[in-house]
Order: C-alpha cells, then sequence, then structure tokens
C-alpha cells in the first residue's frame, strides 16, 4: 500500500471534502516522515543507506551495525534487542526482507533517506 493509497482510505473513511484533500495529501506524509525520521536511530539510518543497493544487505551485516552501535551506546540499547531494532524499520515499511534473504529499502525507506537531507541539522536522530 503506497503514502496515497493510505491517505486516499483515511479520508474516504473521515469523510474529506475534496478541498481538504489537498491539504491533508500535501501535509500528512510530509509530517509522517518527519515523526518517523526523529525515532529512527542513526545506526538504522545507516542500514537504510547500504540497502538501499540494487543489492541490498545481508542480515548479518545489519547485526554487525546494530552490535557496533550497541557496543558504542550501551545505555541505549540495553533493552533494545537486534529482533526490536530491525522489527522497527519492517513495520514502518521502510525496509523489507527480499526472498533472496537479503534486506532492501523500500520506496518509503528511500523519501526518509531523501528527507533527511532537507531536515534541520538540529533535528537529525544522530
Amino acid at each position: 500500500m503506497t503514502i496515497r493509497d493510505f491517505v486516499h482510505q483515511v479520508l474516504a473513511i473521515l469523510d474529506y471534502t475534496w478541498w481538504r484533500f489537498d491539504w491533508h495529501f500535501a501535509t500528512l506524509p510530509r509530517f509522517a516522515l518527519e515523526r518517523a525520521a526523529l525515532q529512527v536511530r542513526g545506526s538504522q539510518l545507516l542500514l537504510l543507506h547500504l540497502a538501499a543497493n540494487r543489492d541490498g544487505v545481508s542480515v548479518a551485516k545489519a547485526r554487525e551495525i546494530y552490535e557496533g552501535a550497541a557496543s558504542k551506546y550501551p545505555e541505549r540499547y540495553q533493552s533494545y534487542s537486534f529482533d526490536d531494532w530491525l522489527g522497527y524499520l519492517t513495520a514502518l515499511g521502510y525496509l523489507r526482507l527480499r526472498r533472496n534473504g537479503r534486506l532492501r529499502t523500500t520506496g518509503l525507506g528511500h523519501e526518509l533517506i531523501a528527507d533527511m537531507a532537507y531536515m534541520p541539522a538540529h533535528q537529525v536522530p544522530f
């Protein structure tokens, strides 16, 4: 499901008029990306960048990135397991596990990465 399909469904449920649709379509996806970007950790952004290439990245490499961040910031990762760390990105639709066992950034993940380039420096989560 794309963001556009999601917004269409939400607006249909709430029975918004068409003039309101333009405002919501322009602001809701941007707000959702900014909010999610503030909750994504720097190590997760690194994984998204690496998984954005054609071949994706292995789960072993993802675990290596997680373990590197966990050893650098043990207090932040103490109650945040690898499965939680990886599951957050997949649950939000930024990352998916392909049939070949490699992780690949989705279209929404690419949008998040691109959006980070325009985010004010004080808001970047790393």
